[in-house]
């Protein structure tokens, strides 16, 4: 015999998408735009989000409706110069990044790896450099997580913290500490960590190249709790210059007007191993090259469109010698048969496309 519920049966509850979020900071004559969107699955106030199916398009159309230079959380010629290039670290950091074939799927749900099957940290912030040299934008780092070492100066930080919070609670002083989305706890201006780091170095690197440069707008992507950080870094900033006598003109005026908390980190922020610097990167190929690039990093190759594309931008001829090299590899596809993972590693644009222009102290 069947017993009967009485009632339908209730579908589990889908994940929501978590769509682009915008931070509008204006910094000076600056719009500095700070867009929220993480690389996979995760859960942010309590709620489970979901990796939107249509990523690739959200980006692209919030990238597309902006101007300047695009400072992305990982940028990632600036991982190929520095954390790539360092035999000791290299397979280390490619494996934490998912570059390659490793993939970085412990979070995501069935549904979303059917729907972005490739989806690493690496391919994420790889595809934000291919929409950059697309549009022929400048690509900016300011992330102080950009050498091997500085993964042990996270570790260290961690387990101090760690101790201390132990040690209060057990003694009944104090709470855990708790880095939350949505809310940022007034004891985090005055914590001293490399999380903290990362985001208050990336808040001064963005306003100094707005001081430097003048330009109009500048485009950050981070994913959630660092977003909204480095937005607020960049507003505090801002309301003490508006309460202060003294003009902030050029970056090294930072040192004389700032909140004091910030004053005090920035100092210890400057020691090493952490990286504290602008980096720019300019795109040396033509848009099509990028373009090549964002067709071969798809769940399913489209063989013949690939070819298309790569005997249309063949009939062009090359900028320089960088695009002379990279047209090679390109004729090496036409020539021979190989996987999809092969072509993928042959049309890369990561390192090949793109050059160093300018690193600078951030006050």
């Amino acid at each position: 015999m069947e017993l009967s519920t009485g009632g339908p049966m209730l579908e589990p509850l889908k994940k929501p998408e978590h769509k682009v979020k915008i931070y509008d900071e204006k910094y000076h004559e600056t719009d500095i735009r700070v867009l929220e969107l993480d690389h996979h699955d995760s859960e942010q106030a309590g709620i489970e989000y979901k990796l939107p199916r249509d990523w690739k398009e959200q980006l692209r159309s919030q990238i597309e409706i902006t101007e300047g230079s695009i400072a992305p959380e990982y940028c990632v010629p600036d991982i190929e110069k520095y954390l790539f290039n360092n035999s000791l670290t290299s397979g280390l950091l490619r494996a934490h990044l998912g570059e390659g074939k490793v993939k970085d799927i412990s979070t995501l749900d069935s549904e979303t790896l059917r729907e972005n099957p490739d989806i690493t940290i690496h391919s994420f912030y790889s595809h934000i450099s291919k929409i950059a040299g697309v549009m022929q934008r400048d690509l900016i780092a300011t992330d102080t997580a950009n050498k091997g070492v500085y993964w042990l100066f996270s570790g260290a930080s961690i387990a101090k913290h760690k101790g201390v919070e132990n040690q209060r609670q057990f003694s009944g002083v104090g709470t855990k500490f708790k880095y939350e989305y949505g809310k940022i706890d007034e004891s985090e201006y005055k914590r001293h960590d490399s999380n903290n780091g990362r985001h208050l170095v990336s808040a001064r690197g963005l306003m100094q190249e707005a001081l430097r440069t003048n330009e109009k707008q500048i485009t950050a992507i981070w994913a959630p709790k660092h977003a909204e950080r480095i937005a607020d870094y960049i507003n505090r900033q801002t309301t003490a210059e508006s309460s202060s006598t003294v003009k902030v003109e050029k970056p090294g005026d930072f040192r004389y007007v700032s909140p004091p908390d910030e004053a005090k980190k920035m100092i210890l922020y400057g020691r090493p191993p952490l990286m504290r610097s602008v980096r720019t990167y300019k795109p040396i190929l033509s848009p099509e090259a990028y373009e090549i690039d964002i067709m071969a990093n798809v769940a399913e190759l489209h063989h013949d469109k690939l070819i298309i594309a790569i005997h249309k931008y063949l009939e062009q001829p090359p900028k320089n010698e960088q695009e002379k090299k990279y047209r090679r590899g390109l004729k090496q596809v036409l020539s021979k048969e190989g996987d999809a993972g092969w072509v993928k590693k042959v049309v890369n644009t990561d390192k090949i496309g793109w050059v160093q222009t300018q690193k600078e102290h951030v006050y």
